[in-house]
Parts: C-alpha cells; sequence; structure tokens
C-alpha cells in the first residue's frame, strides 16, 4: 500500500504563489537596500569633492583598495557600518539616520 501523500494542483499553486511572492519582496527589499547605499555614496561623493579628494586617496584613508572603493561606487558591493563609520573620519563628517514615514501612493 502506497502511503505517500500528493498534493493538489491547486496546494501546489498556493505553495507556489506563496513562494513567489517571497521572492518579490526580497527583490523590492534588495532595491530599497541599493537606493539606500547610492543615495549614501552620492552624499560621500558630494563630501569628496568639496575636500578635493580622489577615489585612490580615500581608499587610503579609509585603510582599502581603490578597487573596493570603486565597487561601493558602482555599486556592486553594498556599505556596511563599520565602512560608514571609516568614511566618517577620513571625511571629517558626521553621517545621521533620520526615520521618515513612507508616503503612501494610492
Amino acid at each position: 500500500m502506497n502511503t505517500t501523500s500528493r498534493i493538489s494542483k491547486q496546494e501546489m499553486e498556493i505553495k507556489l504563489n506563496k513562494f513567489v511572492s517571497t521572492l518579490r519582496k526580497d527583490d523590492e527589499i534588495q532595491f530599497a537596500a541599493e537606493m539606500l547605499h547610492l543615495d549614501f555614496m552620492h552624499l560621500v561623493k558630494q563630501r569628496m569633492d568639496e575636500l578635493g579628494i580622489s577615489k585612490s586617496e580615500l581608499a587610503a584613508k579609509v585603510g582599502t583598495s581603490k578597487g573596493y572603493i570603486s565597487q561601493l561606487f558602482s555599486g556592486d558591493r553594498l556599505v556596511n557600518l563599520l565602512m560608514i563609520a571609516r568614511l566618517q573620519q577620513a571625511l571629517d563628517i558626521r553621517f545621521e539616520i533620520v526615520p521618515k514615514k513612507n508616503i503612501s501612493i494610492p
């Protein structure tokens, strides 16, 4: 006697839809993280321009390679909190996180 249970097509579709919706949410979160990163790196670039320093000089100040700094600017790597602290010191600036409510568009 075969006791393996089979899921119906409808149950499979429900599970698949849940899985796909999870992927969509993960994609939305990844996109939001990348946008935050790009906004942050824009602020870093503005400060670099104010100080007249290059990516190579910034890399030396934070103790990393120019390649890593280039990856941060291109979005290939996302900045982490340790690097934010290093950038603050290197650029003689303080970054703040300010919460704002999302604006819902109907």
